[in-house]
Parts: structure tokens; C-alpha cells; sequence
């Protein structure tokens, strides 16, 4: 298969998808000006996240730079560049449409599965099988997403999606860093409510608790299916801060104040976050 990728490293680090290199059994690098060739390896995955980071053996190399994704505004300029179905370093360019998207997408690890991508990029910027993990850039040739394909019967025509740059950003530095995701573990599962779903159910914006996992920190600290989370400690909850990129924020070991509402009325708990299994 073919995907995109960019430098983040001079000595050879490069942020892609997940997708692009799962079940790989070799993996090859071809740099922009075409005549070079490296193998690769993988640094580490984050999987949930859609990302992962690759090491060839090169110094001196171009790289960009991350912009702070949370600074996008509806209509911007956005740049996508990539490998679309094979045909390298294309550049496309659009606008940013819209911010904080959920999708569903099919789950390269279980087949007939999906997963949830939340506080997705939405732009009408070409991207196609190919761009998957290829930069989204701003008009100062920052990196603000991480593209990644949807086939045309899932998205439809004129709609790309790419991943948040800053939450790629600190997941890339781990995997450099670390080779894992070091990833609170909280327990529960969710949807993201806004003010229109969240005023059609007659709840309150934040994250609607699903299920709790028994045995979890959120299980212990006695949070319930049903209850909606407004806060980690000064953090509202909300479509512009999902709870998934908010717990990213903090470590495992690190304590945390939880404003929930349960029954329309408001309480707080203290969780000690967990270690993501």
C-alpha cells in the first residue's frame, strides 16, 4: 500500500498514520526529491489515535514544524499534501470547514468494526487514498492535522478530514520519545454531547457516560452510566475540548476533580487516574 508521511526530526523521525503501517511487513520511505530511498521501521503506535512514527536511518533532513491547531478558525487556508492514489507530492488546498468533528470509521484491527475519531479537522481540500498521513497546513506552512482518507461512499465528494495537529503533536513527541503513549486510563465509555444533543436529551453539554468499566478508576471513585462529565478539574467539557484530549493532558498517578451531573443535579469526585491497559 502507499500513504504519506512528513519529517519531524532532522535525524529521520516521520509522523504518519497508524493505518498506513499496521500489518506491514516492510516498510519503505521515498523522499520528496525522489531519489532517495530508505527502510523503515516503526518507532511506536498509538493505534486509538490513528498515529505513528517512523525511523529511517538519514540526518540533515528538511522537517516541519507544528502550528496550534487549537488557533484554526472556520474558513482559513488549509494545504494538504500528500501521495493521492500514487501520485506523489501533490499539493491541494482549500479551507478549513470545520472543526471538532466525530466520525466513524472502519477499524483497520477488526475488520466489520469501527472506531470513533473525535475533534476531527474537516476541510474541502482534496485528500484521497494516498494523502493518509500526509500533512494539513496553515498559510504559514505549519502542521495543524494529519490527514487521513475516508472512501468517497463514507465522506462524500468535497469533504477531507485530517487529525488535530497539537494531539498528534504530543503523541508523535511521546512515541519519539518513549515508544509508547504513556495514556491516563479513566474507565468509561462515551458520547460527546453539544448543545443541540445535549437539548434534545434534556442533559447538559459534556461527555454522556456510556459504560463504566468495573474495576476502574472511574468505577471507584463511583461514576456512573448516564452521568455527564462538565469539567476535569478548571476544563470545561465541550465539543472544542472533548474528554479524550482533555485527560490527555495529565499522567497516569495524577489526581483529578470530575464535575459530573447526575439526576440534573451537580456534584464533583476526585479520580486518581490510571495506566491505559
Amino acid at each position: 500500500g502507499i500513504g504519506s508521511g512528513f519529517i519531524v526530526n532532522a535525524n529521520g523521525y516521520i509522523v504518519t498514520n497508524n493505518h498506513v503501517v499496521e500489518n506491514a511487513a516492510q516498510l519503505q520511505v521515498i523522499l520528496r526529491d525522489g531519489t532517495r530511498t530508505f527502510d523503515a521501521r516503526v518507532v511506536g503506535t498509538s493505534p486509538e489515535d490513528d498515529i505513528a512514527v517512523l525511523k529511517i536511518d538519514a540526518q540533515n533532513l528538511p522537517t516541519l514544524n507544528f502550528g496550534d491547531s487549537s488557533k484554526l478558525k472556520v474558513g482559513q487556508l488549509a494545504i494538504a499534501i500528500g501521495s493521492p492514489l500514487g501520485q506523489q507530492n501533490s499539493v491541494t488546498k482549500g479551507v478549513i470547514s470545520a472543526l471538532h468533528r466525530s466520525l466513524e470509521v472502519p477499524d483497520p484491527a477488526n475488520a466489520g468494526q469501527t472506531e470513533r475519531i473525535l475533534n476531527a479537522i474537516q476541510t474541502d481540500a482534496s485528500i484521497n487514498p494516498g494523502n493518509s498521513g500526509g500533512p494539513l497546513l496553515n498559510s504559514a506552512g505549519e502542521v495543524v492535522g494529519v490527514n487521513f482518507a475516508l472512501e468517497q461512499a463514507q465522506a462524500g465528494p468535497g469533504l477531507g478530514f485530517a487529525l488535530d495537529g497539537n494531539a498528534a503533536h504530543d503523541i508523535a513527541t511521546q512515541l519519539i520519545q518513549t515508544g509508547h503513549v504513556n495514556r491516563p486510563f479513566l474507565g468509561v465509555s462515551y458520547e460527546q454531547l453539544d448543545q443541540t444533543a445535549a437539548t434534545a436529551n434534556g442533559l447538559t453539554v459534556g461527555a454522556l457516560v456510556t459504560d463504566v468499566q468495573s474495576g476502574s478508576p472511574a468505577a471507584r471513585a463511583g461514576i456512573k452510566a448516564r452521568d455527564v462529565i462538565t469539567r476535569v478539574n478548571d476544563q470545561a467539557i465541550d465539543p472544542s475540548h472533548p474528554l479524550k484530549d482533555v485527560l490527555r493532558q495529565y499522567r497516569p498517578g495524577d489526581q483529578v476533580t470530575l464535575t459530573i451531573v447526575r439526576g440534573g443535579k451537580t456534584q464533583t469526585v476526585k479520580v486518581t487516574l490510571g495506566t491505559q491497559p
